[in-house]
């Protein structure tokens, strides 16, 4: 176990995987809260029209990603808030829309059909110690701001008119919010992949919430759920041959399935 767990590349991914962890597991329990777990299918599925406008525009793929995640994150957060269209259903269409664009642009560009199985499920062995830096880096400036609107967020959660009488500027707060969803995913989809990064986000939230006495602890062990669930899945993958993005779900979901029974007694 230790000689795997040394391994320079296997660290390297971990520590990277770690990032990643604490503030998708962070940020998670209050897509938990909010109900927002189609919103995170949405932006994930969005992110492979992100993937094709960075190769036509040759940017760097995070950032094409990031660009139309954080567009369509703005643009699902003011329809959301017309409540012209259920949450669930408009998110659903949003997220299949995006999801068929974005495999009909790839197959229209044979240089990237040959990676879709990376972007649907992963590519985390391609990490670098740069990345990792740059994961650190922004994983903190993305803490920061969560810290600074937790509270509103939670006075948001009980009722929002309330939290408007408290001061809360309810919209601003509901648009960073989104921000912050997009750009986690946008950085989460290089590990567990477009079709799995939601699950990364909700599931370890959820299994924390059996554990938890108060929002700040839920949002403590929902990060340290989090980090169990990327450890353990990487090391199963590196054990199995398996792909990394799959095995890190599996973990978590046996977490999840762990604190549901501890729920039940």
């Amino acid at each position: 176990m230790s000689a795997t767990l040394f391994d320079p590349l296997i660290l390297r991914v971990i520590l990277g995987g770690l990032g990643i962890a604490i503030v998708s597991g962070a940020l998670g329990t209050t897509v938990v809260w909010r109900r927002m777990a189609f919103m995170g299918d949405s932006l994930a599925h969005a992110s492979l029209v992100g993937v094709a406008l960075a190769f036509v525009l040759k940017w760097p793929t995070w950032l094409g990603i990031a660009a139309v995640a954080i567009l369509l994150a703005l643009i699902m957060t003011y329809y959301l808030k017309r409540k012209t269209q259920p949450a669930d259903t408009l998110l659903l269409v949003v997220g299949q829309f995006f999801l068929a664009l974005g495999f009909v642009m790839m197959y229209k560009i044979p240089s990237l059909r040959a990676d879709l199985l990376a972007f649907l499920y992963g590519d985390i062995l391609t990490l670098s110690w740069s990345d990792v830096a740059g994961i650190y880096l922004g994983s903190a400036i993305l803490l920061l701001i969560l810290q600074r609107i937790w509270t509103s967020l939670l006075l948001m959660t009980l009722d929002p008119a309330l939290a408007a009488v408290e001061g809360v500027n309810v919209s601003r707060v509901q648009y960073l919010h989104a921000m912050l969803l997009a750009i986690t995913i946008a950085w989460a989809i290089k590990f567990v992949g477009v079709l799995l990064v939601s699950a990364l986000l909700v599931i370890p939230a959820a299994s924390a919430r059996a554990w938890a006495t108060n929002p700040t602890q839920h949002a403590l062990l929902s990060a340290v759920f989090g980090c169990i669930s990327v450890v353990s899945g990487i090391l199963l993958a590196y054990a199995l041959d398996i792909p990394a993005g799959p095995a890190i779900v599996m973990t978590s979901v046996s977490l999840f399935v762990i604190s549901h029974l501890k729920a039940s007694d």
